[in-house]
Formats: C-alpha cells, structure tokens, sequence
C-alpha cells in the first residue's frame, strides 16, 4: 500500500481532465499498485486485486487513520 507518494489520483472528482481515458488510467495504475480503493465523492470504488492484500493488517489500518480526509 502506498501512503505519501500517493500514486493516481484517490478521488476522481480531482482528476485534471474528465474523460474516460483518463478515468480507465487511473484506476490501471492505481490497481497496479495495489491501492484497490478510490472514491469518486462519496462512493468508494472497489478493483478486485486477485491477489491476498495485507490492507486491513494493524499496521495499514493505523497508517490509513494517520492519512485520513476526515
């Protein structure tokens, strides 16, 4: 999981340029690297990784209360 060098954009609402393209690049990169959740507002978009993350594992959970919007 990636915090900081936060890869992609984590909300679509802040893309620079709203086309399908860039929405379909975005998710691609951002499941690349693991990062299987990104809001459009409000809504949580969810990418199946096929794989076993380790993203509800103690450590993640405290970074992602560290890092988070609210």
């Amino acid at each position: 999981m990636v915090f900081g060098g936060e890869v992609g954009v984590g909300d679509f609402v802040l893309l620079s340029e709203i086309s399908m393209d860039k929405f379909l690049k975005n998710l691609k990169d951002r499941h690349a690297a693991d990062l299987i959740y990104t809001y459009i507002g409000e809504v949580c978009v969810n990418v199946n990784p096929y794989k076993q993350l380790d993203i509800y594992g103690k450590k993640t959970v405290e970074q992602v209360k560290e890092n988070s919007y609210s």
